[in-house]
C-alpha cells in the first residue's frame, strides 16, 4: 500500500470558485435525550460562533428518524453587515445545485420500473449526434461514465449562463462537444449527463420535468417545499456573498436555471431533503431492487448517488450523500441507513467555512465529540499558524508538502495534487476531515507526522528544497497592479502588490498569492490558477481548472 495522499475530486478545494454546478452499519442504540440535548447545545455554541465571525449563511440540521435533533437557519442583518439567527420555525428555501441529480436518477428509474426505459436504452434512440451516442447508454449517463463532455466545463458557459436557453440550444451545445472518453472507460462527472436525462424523461413520458416531480416524488412524500425551480418562481431564493472592500454581504445576479434543468434546478428545504433522502431509502418511492442499483458503485460513482462514512466507537457507519452548487448555493446531504440519521447543509453564503465544516460538525456532535477546537480556531491569528508553514518531505513518499498560510487559513498541498485547509483541532494537530487526514506537528515545527485512514507517514521540514520562484523587477510588478474584469467573468479581480510579492483577490473572497513563473506568468498552485499578464495593453489572461477568461484592466 503506497503513502500517496488519496484525495479525491469531489474534496479538492478551490479557493477562487467558477460557478459550476456543481452536485453506516452501526449496532448502537438511538441517541437518548440526553445526547439529544449535548448535541443540540454543541451546535448551538457552533452556529452562534459562525454567525459572530460572520463565516456562512444557510441552514443545516441534524435529524434521526421523524425527530429534528438540531436546526438553525443563519441570515445577513438588515443592513447586510453580520449574521442573525433566525427562527427556526420559519421556512428557508435554497437552490440545491447537483442534488437535484439524485432526484432525477430516481425519477428515471420510475420510467425504467414502467418499462418505458432501460438501463441498456442507447442515447443514441433521443439524441443521435452527440459524440458516441450509439455506445451511451442511460446507466452509464447516471453513473458519469457515457464520456459526454460537461457544458458547463466549456469556456462559453460563461456566456450565456444568465439568459434563459431553450432545450435545443442546450443539446446543440452538448452535441458540439468532443468526447472526454470512450463510454464506459472511466468515471467523470459531467452535468451534461443528467441535462440530457432530463429531456429524454420528458420525452418518453410525456410530462414535464416539473410534473413528473410533483407525481412520483414531491406528492408521495408529502414534500412541502420542494419544486423545480425556474426564471418565474425562484425570484426570492437569493445568496450572497462577502465583500471585503464594503465589509457587506451582497445578492449574487442569478443563474437562468433554464441551463441547469434537471441537473440542477431544484428548489427545496432543509425538512424535505430529510424527507426526501429517508423515503428513498425505505423505498417509497422505487423498488428495493432499483434503490440497490442506484447504489451500487462503479469507480467510486453510484447512478446519482455517492458512498461515504465515518467511525464511531471503532465502527464504520456507510452512508450515501450529493452534494450541489449554483450561483453562490452550497449544499449537502448525507443519509446513514443502518441508524437513521441524516445531515443536511444548505448554504446561501459561504466566507472562510466550508459546507463541509459544518457537515462535519453534526457528525462530530452525533458522536458527542466537542466542537471547542473548532470554535476556538475561528479566533486563531495568522502569527500563530504561522510557524506551521514550510516545505515538508519523506523518505516514505514521493510527495513533498507545502503548507501555506492563506488569509488566516493554514493549507497544505502534496506535489502535483490541490491544495486543501487544514483546521486546528488540538494542540499542534491539524485534520482535514473531508478525506480523513490528520497532521501531528512537532513542538519545534520540524516536522509533522500525516496519518490518513491505515498510513502513516513522518514529514520533516526542508525549506530548501521548495522550488524557487522567478525573479521579477519590483516595478514591472508595479506595472500589474490594478483591478482586472470581463463581461463573461461574474466577478473583478484586484491585484496588488504587498511586501515586494504580487497577490490576487477575486471580489469578496480572500487575497492568495502569486508565484512568477516567468517575467509575466504568475501561479496560485493551490486553486490551479494562472494569470498571465501583458502590461502594454493592460490586460491578463486568467486560467482555472482548463477556463480561460481575457480581462481588462480597469481605469
Amino acid at each position: 500500500m503506497t503513502n500517496h495522499l488519496k484525495i479525491s475530486a469531489k474534496n479538492q478545494i478551490s479557493i477562487v470558485t467558477i460557478l459550476t454546478l456543481i452536485v453506516f452499519v452501526f449496532i448502537s442504540t438511538p441517541i437518548n435525550a440526553k445526547t439529544d440535548n449535548n448535541a443540540q447545545t454543541k451546535l448551538s455554541a457552533y452556529g452562534e460562533a459562525l454567525a459572530e465571525h460572520n463565516r456562512v449563511l444557510g441552514t443545516w440540521a441534524l435529524y434521526q428518524g421523524d425527530n429534528s435533533l438540531f436546526k438553525q437557519t443563519l441570515l445577513p442583518n438588515k443592513d447586510g453587515t453580520g449574521i442573525v439567527v433566525a427562527d427556526d420555525k420559519a421556512v428557508h428555501q435554497y437552490k440545491i445545485g447537483s442534488i437535484s441529480k439524485t432526484f432525477t436518477a430516481v425519477l428515471t428509474f420510475k420510467l425504467i420500473e414502467a418499462d418505458k426505459l432501460s438501463l441498456d436504452t442507447p442515447l443514441s434512440k433521443f439524441y443521435p449526434n452527440i459524440t458516441n451516442a450509439e455506445d451511451i447508454t442511460i446507466g452509464q449517463m447516471l453513473n458519469h461514465h457515457s464520456g459526454i463532455g460537461s457544458y458547463t466545463d466549456n469556456p462559453d458557459f460563461m456566456t450565456y449562463y444568465q439568459s434563459p436557453q431553450t432545450p435545443e440550444q442546450m443539446v446543440a451545445r452538448i452535441e458540439a462537444l468532443p468526447a472526454a472518453f470512450e463510454p464506459g472507460e472511466k468515471a467523470a462527472y459531467s452535468n451534461s449527463n443528467y441535462l440530457l436525462l432530463g429531456y429524454i424523461l420528458e420525452q418518453v413520458s410525456g410530462q414535464s420535468y416539473a410534473d413528473l416531480l410533483n407525481k412520483y416524488i414531491v406528492e408521495p412524500l408529502h414534500l412541502k417545499h420542494t419544486y423545480l425551480g425556474t426564471d418565474k418562481n425562484s425570484s426570492e431564493v437569493q445568496s450572497y456573498q462577502w465583500h471585503n472592500d464594503q465589509d457587506q454581504w451582497q445578492t449574487i445576479d442569478p443563474w437562468s436555471l433554464s441551463v441547469a434543468g434537471a441537473a440542477g434546478a431544484i428548489i427545496s428545504t432543509a425538512d424535505d431533503l430529510h424527507g426526501f433522502f429517508r423515503g428513498l431509502f425505505e423505498d417509497k418511492l422505487i423498488s428495493e431492487k432499483s434503490r440497490e442499483q442506484m447504489m451500487a458503485l462503479q469507480d467510486d460513482y453510484g447512478y446519482g448517488i455517492f458512498q461515504t462514512e465515518f467511525t464511531d466507537k471503532d465502527k464504520e457507519i456507510i452512508g450515501y450523500w450529493h452534494n450541489g452548487g449554483i450561483e453562490g448555493f452550497a449544499s449537502h446531504v448525507k443519509y446513514f441507513p443502518s441508524i437513521d440519521m441524516t445531515t443536511v447543509v444548505l448554504s446561501n453564503g459561504l466566507y472562510k467555512s466550508s459546507v463541509d465544516d459544518l457537515n462535519q460538525a453534526l457528525i462530530d456532535a452525533y458522536r458527542g465529540d466537542s466542537l471547542q477546537s473548532q470554535i476556538d480556531a475561528f479566533t486563531i491569528k495568522a502569527e500563530q499558524l504561522k510557524p506551521y508553514t514550510g516545505y515538508f518531505q519523506s523518505d516514505a513518499s514521493p510527495l513533498d508538502i507545502e503548507v501555506s498560510l492563506l488569509d488566516n487559513q493554514l493549507m497544505a498541498q502534496a506535489t502535483g495534487q490541490g491544495a486543501f485547509p487544514l483546521t486546528l483541532d488540538g494542540e499542534h494537530r491539524f485534520t482535514f476531515a473531508a478525506a480523513n487526514i490528520e497532521m501531528l506537528f512537532k513542538e519545534d515545527y520540524a516536522g509533522f507526522t500525516l496519518n490518513q485512514g491505515d498510513n502513516r507517514t513522518v514529514y520533516l521540514r526542508n525549506d530548501a528544497a521548495k522550488p524557487k520562484a522567478v525573479e521579477v523587477d519590483e516595478a514591472l510588478l508595479q506595472s500589474y497592479t490594478g483591478i482586472y474584469a470581463s463581461d463573461s467573468f461574474p466577478l473583478d479581480i484586484t491585484v496588488s502588490l504587498k511586501d515586494g510579492q504580487l497577490q490576487a483577490q477575486a471580489t469578496g473572497q480572500g487575497a492568495f498569492p502569486l508565484t512568477a513563473k516567468s517575467k509575466n506568468e504568475f501561479t496560485f498552485a493551490a486553486a490551479d490558477i494562472t494569470m498571465v499578464f501583458n502590461a502594454d495593453n493592460q490586460t491578463m489572461s486568467f486560467t482555472q481548472m482548463g477556463r480561460s477568461f481575457e480581462m481588462q484592466k480597469k481605469e
